[in-house]
Parts: C-alpha cells; sequence; structure tokens
C-alpha cells in the first residue's frame, strides 16, 4: 500500500507515525522500514510497551517513541493507526497532520474511524481503510496459495454482501 502511494503521488515519504503497540503495530513499523522511511516514531498509551516494541526492533532499524501526540516531532508523511477505533476520538488527532501524506487504519469496524475521518479533512491526505488493507491481504494470500490471480472483483463483492447483511441485523 504504501509503495502503491509512493507510485502513484512520486512522493518518497521519509516520516512515520505509527499509533499503537500491539501487533499490527510490528507489521505497520516493519513495513515503513521496507518502504524507506528514515524516521518512525511509535506512540502507546502505555509507554513501556512501546519501548518493548522499539527495543525489539533495534537491531534492524531506529523506531522513536514518543510519549503523546502533542509531542511529535515533525508531521509525518505516514500515519498507521493500529488500535481499536472505538478507543479513538477524532480530538486526539486534530494536530498530527501536515501539507500531504498517506493515512492507514487497520481497524475496520467501524469502516469509518475517527483517525480516517480527521485525515479525510486535510486536503493532500490519502486513506486507506482497514477492509482495504484486509483485501489487501486477501489479494496477496489468495496468489501465495493458488498462484492463480484472484478474482479482486468477487473478493470485494463478497465482503459487500457480508457487510450489508450484517448492517440489516
Amino acid at each position: 500500500i504504501m509503495s502503491d502511494y509512493s507510485t502513484r503521488t512520486g512522493q518518497q515519504p521519509n516520516v512515520g507515525l505509527v499509533i499503537g503497540a500491539g501487533g499490527a503495530s510490528r507489521a505497520a513499523l516493519y513495513a515503513m522500514h521496507k518502504a524507506g522511511i528514515q524516521t518512525v516514531y511509535l506512540i502507546n498509551r502505555t509507554l513501556a510497551t512501546a519501548e518493548k516494541v522499539r527495543d525489539d526492533f533495534k537491531s534492524v532499524f531506529e523506531v522513536t517513541v514518543i510519549p503523546s501526540l502533542a509531542k511529535l516531532p515533525k508531521h509525518p508523511d505516514v500515519i498507521v493507526g493500529t488500535v481499536p477505533a472505538e478507543t479513538t476520538t477524532e480530538n486526539q488527532f486534530s494536530t498530527i497532520f501536515g501539507p500531504r501524506g498517506l493515512c492507514i487504519d487497520m481497524s475496520y469496524k467501524p469502516r469509518q474511524t475517527p483517525l480516517l475521518s480527521v485525515a479525510q479533512r486535510h486536503q493532500g491526505w490519502h486513506t486507506v481503510t482497514g477492509v482495504d488493507v484486509l483485501l489487501a491481504q486477501a489479494y496477496d494470500q489468495f496468489y501465495l496459495w493458488t498462484g492463480c490471480e484472484p478474482p479482486r472483483e468477487k473478493i470485494i463483492e463478497a465482503v459487500a454482501r457480508h457487510e450489508l447483511e450484517r448492517a440489516k441485523g
């Protein structure tokens, strides 16, 4: 997703922010490293947990733990949220967006999260929902397991049907 963004925009992101320090944060941090992002920040409500994640990566690349979003040294070019959306509010994210970038929220319930809502109010920011992340993962897994190109349209239709059925109750 990050390399697609770089290709589409012609911009190489240099600063990344990962919100949360659970399992998904590790994937986000590593993806930022692989995408060539030079400065990577990590924030978590429990500082010790973020420091443990930072220490786990120290032999591969540097992660800077920040104690709060208010202390973010630079505006990120890429933001990845990895915490459940219901634990966040739009107000938390009001100051973190610079002029442009990519915002990915790994949370997929609800699809429209507080983080994505704030990003979408900032012109120049592209957003990716947690459902889109899961779809990208599904496409890659389908190809790895079968050696065939995934039937993307059918997968998207199945997800849309499932979401519609869940909304009906």
